[in-house]
């Protein structure tokens, strides 16, 4: 579901829109926070990464960005969580394909 739009500004309420429609869906608020995160608006980039993790919580990459996040602001506890989930993640699903 992600979507090429060249432009991250004009890719936010797109992915915002879709957000509303589909709330349980996990695409559009992993999206959000990225395109934050690039932007440098870390608090809304951990407020949609921890949006995407509510959706699903096995996904290696999300705790991979919000360890970043907490890294950055130094939250160090949290830091470390989120980096310990993810490399049980990525061990759990090494050579298959997880639920998303």
């Amino acid at each position: 579901m992600y979507v090429e739009v060249g432009n991250d500004e004009e890719a936010i309420p797109w992915f915002k829109r879709v957000y509303e429609l589909r709330p349980d869906e996990f695409d559009a608020p992993m999206s959000l926070g990225e395109i934050y995160m690039r932007a440098g608006n870390l608090s809304e980039a951990m407020n949609w990464f921890l949006i995407a993790l509510s959706i699903d919580d096995e996904i290696a990459v999300v705790h991979e960005r919000l360890a970043d996040l907490y890294e950055s602001i130094g939250e160090e506890n949290a830091a470390s969580h989120h980096n310990e989930m993810a490399k049980k993640l990525r061990k759990k699903f090494k050579g298959r394909k997880p639920k998303s």
